[in-house]
């Protein structure tokens, strides 16, 4: 029924979905919610929202083996969206990125998170360890690192973690709660 749609209806018609789908998400009517994804996704096959907002709808129904196969497939359409790139750092040095850095950082976060719910440290390690090396600075990044490495009960990486979130966020409020969880491992 669908198939026939201009570039512009499907916009139309994708975005209405996808409003819908959120609202289902917001008063946890996950059913319809994945309902309104999956239709999104028939209709626009390559939709990263609607894929991210499936993924987080499996993830908080628990659905984590659904969750993991969603966010992989995430991660594959952000690679194949990946252009390498040339930057300059603050002090003018070039070094080489991606272009979707950020949204392909959260995709290997998003994955960490599904392994660390599946009690799979090690991987969810691994796919944040690649956000880091993506986007080094970014807190939520940290974050998620530091509660994979307390799990781990890896003092090192909890310690190289702290000090890189203290050099990232000094004002952060928590810095001296995880130093005293650190020194009860």
């Amino acid at each position: 029924k669908t198939t026939n749609l201009t570039s512009s209806e499907m916009k139309k018609t994708t975005q209405k979905l996808f409003d819908a789908a959120q609202k289902f998400t917001d008063s946890e009517d996950y059913k319809n919610a994945e309902k309104n994804c999956i239709e999104i996704i028939s209709i626009d096959p390559k939709n990263i929202k609607a894929y991210k907002l499936l993924g987080q709808v499996y993830f908080e129904q628990k659905e984590y083996k659904q969750a993991q196969e969603t966010y992989s497939y995430i991660l594959k359409l952000e690679q194949k969206n990946s252009t390498t790139i040339e930057k300059k750092d603050k002090a003018g040095q070039k070094y080489k990125t991606v272009s979707n850095a950020h949204e392909l950082a959260d995709a290997y976060v998003d994955l960490g998170e599904v392994f660390r719910f599946l009690e799979d440290y090690l991987q969810a390690r691994n796919h944040i360890e690649k956000a880091l090396e993506l986007e080094p600075n970014n807190p939520r990044n940290l974050d998620h690192m530091l509660e994979v490495a307390f799990l781990l009960k890896d003092k090192s990486l909890c310690f190289d973690t702290i000090k890189q979130l203290e050099s990232v966020n000094p004002d952060n409020q928590k810095l001296k709660d995880l130093k005293d969880k650190l020194n009860q491992l």
